[in-house]
């Protein structure tokens, strides 16, 4: 490459970044400056001795143990490092929070552009994650740590990822592999991430292969019991998802349901909540919502397989959707946070 273009790519790459930082820090700058909330922030941090200490018995401790109904030791981990910075001082875990927030925004254009090469396109799209009033609940409620340090560890692990199937490095794949585990550890909604790969495979039209697909199972393995710990401790805390009271046809329309409610929301972000239920006897406006979602997803899905032809990106894009959403389907009618 010529080196006045080098250097070009180089200038426009630092532009991007500084656009994206400079962007959050505008919208979530002010959140530093929340309190605590009772919801769930007791739990996980005002009333949680397992957090006071930086010591092999605390750390153990958070190891060992779950916390409303879920195992997040990395995130746990992350607030014994808070408290050993500011005890109980609210502004510095909101800090670690949008200063994660800032990471996952740059290196959800550093994914963006290692898939499409578009420079100005995936900034758009990075900029849309970093400042989209979705992001609001993660960024700016200190109980949802979970969710930036959860994403920051799954977006790395994708990236470390590409870089392995580009370069056949091994030391790539086990940091990958490594970045998938703190993610589970922080979230188990990193569940989805293998389905992703294969997706990663298809856009870089990787061919399918015995080898690419054992590639996968360590992966799977990781998830699979991540998924079958977070069941468990469920169940036992008494807060696994009952849709006995919801009638079989809303059931199976609830994952359509919840597709494009995330849609409408990222178009229209308004009457937002940190807690959204379902009426299990609805009135005719929902019942059309339930019924006409299962037709959009359809229609969607539709005109996606019809232009697979000429495009990879939109099926790409739409099945990447789908696949993240997997973990999201309790949200539809879920009772907590």
């Amino acid at each position: 490459m010529c080196p006045r273009l080098a250097h070009a790519s180089v200038y426009s790459t630092v532009l991007c970044c500084t656009i994206l930082i400079v962007a959050t820090l505008a919208v979530f700058l002010p959140q530093i400056h929340n309190g605590f909330t009772n919801w769930n922030d007791d739990k996980y941090i005002l009333g949680n001795t397992d957090i006071t200490g930086l010591d092999a018995a605390h750390v153990g401790k958070v190891f060992s143990s779950t916390y409303v109904g879920s195992y997040q030791p990395i995130t746990m981990l992350g607030y014994i490092i808070e408290y050993g910075i500011s005890e109980y001082d609210p502004g510095i875990y909101h800090a670690v929070s949008l200063f994660v927030h800032i990471l996952n925004s740059l290196l959800v254009f550093a994914l963006l552009f290692a898939l499409c090469r578009n420079r100005w396109a995936s900034l758009a799209a990075a900029l849309l994650f970093a400042v989209h009033p979705l992001r609001v609940e993660s960024v700016a409620w200190a109980a949802e740590q979970k969710d930036v340090i959860c994403g920051m560890f799954f977006l790395l692990s994708l990236l470390l990822y590409l870089r392995f199937i580009d370069g056949r490095k091994w030391l790539w794949y086990g940091l990958s592999l490594f970045s998938l585990l703190c993610a589970l550890g922080s979230k188990t909604m990193a569940v989805s991430l293998p389905l992703l790969l294969f997706l990663i495979d298809y856009i870089q039209q990787r061919k399918f292969s015995i080898r690419s697909l054992i590639e996968k199972i360590p992966y799977v393995v990781f998830v699979l019991a991540f998924a079958a710990v977070t069941m468990l401790v469920q169940q036992k805390g008494g807060i696994a998802m009952d849709y006995s009271g919801f009638p079989a046809w809303q059931r199976v329309c609830i994952p359509f349901y919840g597709a494009v409610w995330y849609i409408v929301k990222t178009i229209v972000p308004t009457h937002l909540s940190a807690l959204y239920t379902f009426n299990v006897t609805p009135g005719t406006s929902e019942i059309i919502m339930y019924v006409a979602s299962p037709i959009i997803v359809a229609i969607i899905a539709v005109a996606a397989y019809l232009s697979r032809t000429k495009t990879r990106v939109i099926v790409f894009g739409l099945l990447w959707y789908a696949a993240a959403l997997l973990p999201f389907y309790r949200l539809c009618v879920r009772t907590m946070p």
